[in-house]
């Protein structure tokens, strides 16, 4: 159930569901209002504000994919110092990018605060012990483990030492 009773849907939209969301969303425009995903959600029984969010992101064509530009980044660093980590806002201020997009490129990528660096031994070693205790929680192990990593950096470390110990660990 969603916390608005309703049961939540998964699955394919539907036309009658494209059509209402279209419909939504361009009178919010119409009238100057800020998109309101969850006003729009309470009217599209099953599907929850950020569902609508991503179908609207789907199906509006302006949004690109793959490669980050320069300029984009720079201005994601920009909308970044203004709105901080409110990624819907950072989306519309680049305008070309989702919000989800725009979270991944800033916390893989941009993040000042992400250590780029080889990983140490001592990181490995870290790392395992987390996932002993954390299982495949990324964020948990990041939290309290390797708060200087990106989720994405260790992820794909744990999948490249395999899990197996460390003990070829090149120094």
């Amino acid at each position: 159930m969603s916390r608005t009773g309703s049961r939540r849907q998964s699955g394919r939209w539907t036309n009658v569901e494209d059509e209402i969301l279209i419909r939504k969303v361009r009178a919010q425009e119409v009238l100057g209002q800020p998109r309101d995903w969850s006003s729009i959600a309470a009217i599209i029984s099953g599907r929850s504000n950020k569902d609508c969010r991503k179908r609207w992101v789907r199906l509006n064509g302006c949004i690109k994919k793959g490669e980050w530009s320069p300029s984009e980044d720079t201005q994601l660093r920009d909308a970044f110092e203004q709105f901080g980590a409110r990624w819907v806002q950072v989306s519309r201020y680049i305008k070309t990018r989702s919000a989800d997009q725009c979270a991944a490129r800033w916390q893989n990528y941009l993040d000042p605060n992400i250590k780029r660096q080889k990983w140490s031994h001592d990181e490995d070693l870290r790392l395992l012990q987390a996932f002993s205790v954390h299982g495949s929680n990324w964020k948990m192990i990041q939290m309290h483990d390797l708060i200087d990593r990106s989720l994405q950096d260790i992820r794909n470390r744990y999948v490249f030492i395999g899990g197996s110990g460390v003990a070829s660990h090149k120094k």
